[in-house]
């Protein structure tokens, strides 16, 4: 039954073009409504056309009671939040795709949902902390936190990095045949800023990102610990789910709390110290507009100006570095134009 299920809910993505986070969380929430129901997809499915071909009674539809039951269960407390609403949606559009009426529902007083607090300004990591909890990472670990602190990257984006893509981003500064020969150059220098294009999982779209010098130096420290120089391998070692529970474990360790329900010390909260760091870090001249952020992290600019404004690499490096002392944790850094060419150099 599971390996028809399974079909199912594949077939289910590729009509729907889902992205990698939409998958997880729709297997997620069906998941969650099958076991509930104790019922395969499969087979509740087949109920529901059953019902609909028998034209049953809105007050006998059996879908009519299994959506309300399990919308309930996910009202009691220790489920309650906003993510209710989340699974409802996505089990009726489930049903709907399969040619299933999905019958009207009673709404939810919106006001009596629980909500996480909102995440404030005091709420975000200091650099202090950071360095804290970066005290006890394996070196590994390190350099994948310090990929997302100063780059802004969600953690589905860092996990897609290959060595081969960290080698290119870095090729302007080893002009190096092979991996070996880059790490050697690469492990000497404190001005390295690479341009990497990667993927927004969210969006599917292309965009560029930035590192600081002294992630770069994490990074090839990284890989010459782990001693894997396959360019095809993933640049970081760890999964998603182990990079987020080393992270808790870390966060419990340092007692650093939790805000808007989230640990502190966590990938999400990396990418907010991240945008509120670039945009209010230093001072003013070196603060980047919120529009200038949203480029380097990825997020989109609405389809007509995508359409026509389209990022310069080389720019965006220009402004990363103006303002990468924001998100540096260790060193400063300063720069010169010299021939029409930016020179980082470590203060």
């Amino acid at each position: 039954m599971k390996n028809k299920d399974d079909k199912i809910i594949k077939k289910f993505h590729a009509i729907r073009g889902h992205n990698q986070t939409t998958i997880i969380n729709y297997e997620n929430t069906l998941k969650k409504y099958s076991d509930f129901h104790d019922l395969s997809i499969d087979e509740l499915i087949k109920e529901a056309l059953n019902e609909q071909n028998q034209k049953t009674p809105h007050h006998a539809l059996k879908i009519y009671d299994r959506l309300l039951d399990f919308r309930t269960e996910c009202l009691i407390p220790e489920h309650k939040n906003n993510s209710v609403l989340s699974h409802e949606t996505r089990i009726k559009t489930f049903y709907k795709c399969h040619r299933i009426e999905v019958p009207f529902l009673p709404s939810i007083n919106r006001k009596n949902l629980q909500k996480n607090p909102i995440i404030t300004f005091d709420d975000i990591l200091k650099k202090e902390e950071i360095i804290k909890g970066l005290n006890h990472s394996h070196i590994s670990l390190k350099a994948r936190i310090m990929m997302m602190i100063s780059s802004g990257a969600a953690i589905n984006e860092t996990q897609s990095i290959s060595k081969k893509m960290f080698f290119n981003a870095t090729y302007s500064y080893h002009k190096s045949e092979t991996l070996d020969e880059a790490l050697e150059i690469l492990i000497k220098k404190d001005d390295v800023v690479p341009i990497f294009q990667l993927y927004r999982f969210k969006t599917g779209k292309p965009y560029y990102s930035f590192t600081t010098p002294e992630t770069v130096k994490s990074i090839v420290e990284s890989i010459i610990y782990e001693d894997n120089n396959d360019l095809n391998d993933g640049l970081f070692k760890y999964s998603k789910g182990h990079v987020n529970a080393l992270c808790k474990k870390i966060n419990d360790r340092c007692c650093f709390g939790k805000a808007g329900g989230y640990s502190r010390f966590s990938p999400h909260m990396f990418r907010r110290f991240n945008s509120t760091q670039l945009n209010q870090g230093l001072g003013e001249e070196n603060a980047l507009t919120m529009d200038l952020v949203d480029n380097l992290q990825g997020r989109g600019k609405g389809v007509t100006r995508e359409a026509y404004f389209k990022n310069n690499p080389e720019f965006l490096r220009k402004i990363y570095i103006n303002s990468m002392n924001n998100v540096s944790l260790y060193n400063s850094y300063c720069y010169d134009i010299e021939n029409k060419k930016i020179i980082v150099k470590k203060e």
